[in-house]
């Protein structure tokens, strides 16, 4: 697994999928993939599962990104850990525009998988998590505190 083209693969995906099209993460992910996304209870395990969630979304929203960067971290020989941080922007029928600070990381691993001419190695996407950054506060030094206050109920 050469880093360079696991980086351009992972940009890719994602750069696809705000474009709508979600074959290409299709295309990559392992049969025991875990995504975690950046809402609460927002956990699916298994291609299959996986692919029949995303496949019933239906939406008319459209994207943009930008200011993409990206951080490979090996723990090991067959493992890759690709962290893209980028911006996007969801346009909304209405007119809105709604900016998000993103960051995203795939766990890319040296898998055995059939293919029509037999068994082989191929990198796949085994874990993805995706969050939506909070604006830094210097009054932090590590754990997002809040100094504003929040009413809730009890």
């Amino acid at each position: 697994m050469k880093t360079d083209d696991l980086i351009r693969r992972s940009i890719f995906i994602i750069t696809e999928y705000y474009k709508n099209n979600l074959e290409p993460f299709f295309e990559y992910i392992s049969d025991d993939v875990l995504w975690l996304g950046p809402a609460e209870r927002q956990q699916i395990q298994g291609r299959k599962t996986l692919i029949q969630t995303w496949s019933r979304e239906k939406h008319t929203l459209t994207f943009t990104m930008g200011n993409i960067t990206a951080l490979c971290v090996s723990p090991h020989t067959h493992v890759k850990e690709i962290i893209l941080h980028y911006d996007v922007f969801t346009h909304y029928p209405s007119g809105n525009i709604v900016p998000h600070d993103q960051l995203l990381h795939y766990t890319w691993r040296e898998k055995r998988v059939k293919t029509a001419s037999g068994w082989e190695y191929r990198p796949q996407i085994v874990m993805l998590h995706i969050s939506n950054l909070w604006k830094y506060d210097s009054r932090d030094t590590i754990y997002p505190v809040h100094y504003e206050d929040v009413n809730v109920a009890v």
